[in-house]
């Protein structure tokens, strides 16, 4: 099995490697972040067959491979299959796509990917040709055991275009450098469907590729806010669409729109911290994250080896604003994106940011956005313009 291994390595795709007695599965060898028991699910449902293939869903694939008691699960991964094939057997009338940085997997082309197969076969002496193979592929067994693992995209006619609310919420995380936020976005937004029909001829990767560059256009804004040059900007935006329209699956489309997102909440981030102390920045971003956090100015401070007067003073300096109007400001930007995207009562959200009572909340949100509360969830677009950044340095 060493050259096995090696093998699978050299690859970098996710596989397992598992002994079997007497009903029990024993792991001799793992690659990859999905979980034993998600692959002993699977292998407990499946029979013991030289070699067969499991579809979890429209192009995602895995191979198991008997010899003797040992058994190889290779996948789950990404394939590109051939038009001919793309309707056939299908698990939905949707398509489904993935990110391959959350699923932690690979995407192949079908020869490359049956190419691979033959090979690990030929390590394992299994009597099987390329032929067999593809005759196999082409009749993969359809497993629904990862499906709580994979993130859908349902290119509906009844959709709408690009989700207003998910416009803001990953803006906002760009603007934030919040690189954690990035994915649950993402994938909320997939998992929630309503991504309509882009193209007139309905076809998938266009449909994904114009999604895309929309949603990469749109969120370039966000690199507005924190000052970033116009030119570059533009300069991005060409960047990111020319590889857009290069590519030539929708998983990749949606792998390039996440790394773009991802490259945009970098820059604004790096941006930010260049006008800032490192320790200055620790407390920022903290806050920024957290604005309704316990911790005083003195346990501020501590925590960046600073006095909290030599803090205050640096934050000011830096930041333009005090350490208590910056989580202020922060408290309103929040409570914005609930506004408009929670049915959170003015109560409930006056106590979550820390207001004194609904009013004390309606007045300082009037004061600093110049609407009340009520007339922002009423009209979005009333409140569409405003920026935390506009206040600070």
């Amino acid at each position: 099995m060493e050259m096995v291994t090696e093998y699978l390595e050299s690859l970098g795709v996710p596989a397992t490697i598992w002994e079997y007695d007497r009903g029990q599965y024993s792991l001799q060898f793992r690659q990859g972040k999905l979980l034993l028991m998600d692959y002993l699910k699977i292998l407990r449902r499946c029979p013991h067959k030289t070699l067969q293939f499991l579809r979890h869903s429209q192009n995602l694939y895995s191979c198991l491979m008997w010899h003797d008691q040992t058994v190889v699960f290779f996948g789950p991964v990404i394939v590109n299959v051939s038009q001919r094939y793309q309707n056939n057997n299908a698990i939905s009338s949707h398509a489904v796509m993935y990110m391959p940085k959350l699923l932690k997997t690979v995407y192949l082309e079908e020869k490359q990917f049956l190419q691979q197969i033959l090979v690990l076969g030929r390590l394992l002496e299994l009597p099987i040709d390329f032929e067999t193979i593809s005759d196999e592929f082409h009749q993969a067994r359809i497993s629904r055991d990862l499906d709580a693992q994979l993130l859908k995209l349902r290119m509906s006619s009844e959709g709408g275009h690009v989700s207003y609310l998910y416009e803001r919420e990953v803006k906002k995380a760009i603007a934030q450098g919040n690189l954690a936020a990035l994915p649950i976005i993402f994938s909320k937004n997939i998992n929630s469907g309503r991504i309509g029909i882009l193209a007139d001829n309905q076809d998938a990767l266009r449909n994904v590729k114009n999604w895309g560059i929309i949603s990469v256009s749109v969120n370039l804004r966000a690199l507005f806010q924190v000052g970033l040059d116009y030119e570059l900007v533009y300069s991005l935006n060409d960047q990111y669409v020319r590889h857009i329209e290069s590519l030539t699956s929708y998983n990749e489309v949606l792998a390039a729109i996440e790394a773009a997102d991802v490259d945009m909440a970098t820059r604004c981030r790096e941006m930010v911290n260049a006008k800032m102390t490192a320790a200055v920045s620790k407390v920022f971003w903290q806050l920024m994250s957290d604005p309704t956090t316990d911790q005083s100015i003195d346990e501020l401070a501590m925590a960046v080896g600073l006095s909290s007067r030599y803090l205050g003073s640096q934050f000011k300096k830096q930041v333009g604003v005090s350490i208590s109007q910056f989580k202020r400001l922060v408290q309103i930007n929040h409570a914005i994106e609930d506004l408009i995207g929670t049915n959170l009562s003015m109560a409930e959200l006056a106590e979550r940011y820390d207001f004194s009572d609904q009013a004390h909340f309606s007045r300082v949100f009037h004061a600093l956005t110049g609407i009340t509360p009520k007339e922002a969830r009423t009209d979005a677009a009333k409140i569409a313009d405003w920026n935390l950044y506009d206040y600070l340095f």
